[in-house]
């Protein structure tokens, strides 16, 4: 990673990557579902309480939110349900 990244920049950073992971889509994909949803705004707003939560209780909001949005964005892909892989 780059240094010259802030610590919010290598959070979100870190926080895309893991939800890359967890949803199983790639990094283009990520990056235009957390723009479309607004979870980039999101982890911004939030970083002072977010950066301190457990990983799968930050991915879990990110999953609420990203539902949430599809409500009103029919643009979104489907969520990813925590419930269907968390093991």
């Amino acid at each position: 990673m780059n240094d010259k990244l802030t610590p919010k920049e290598r959070f979100t950073v870190f926080i895309a990557e893991e939800y890359r992971n967890f949803s199983h889509l790639s990094g283009a994909e990520v990056s235009k579902l957390f723009k479309l949803a607004g979870i980039f705004n999101f982890i911004n707003d939030t970083y002072e309480a977010l950066h301190t939560e457990d990983l799968k209780f930050v991915l879990f909001q990110i999953d609420e939110i990203i539902q949430n949005s599809r409500h009103s964005k029919q643009e979104l892909p489907a969520p990813v349900h925590w419930r269907d892989v968390a093991g």
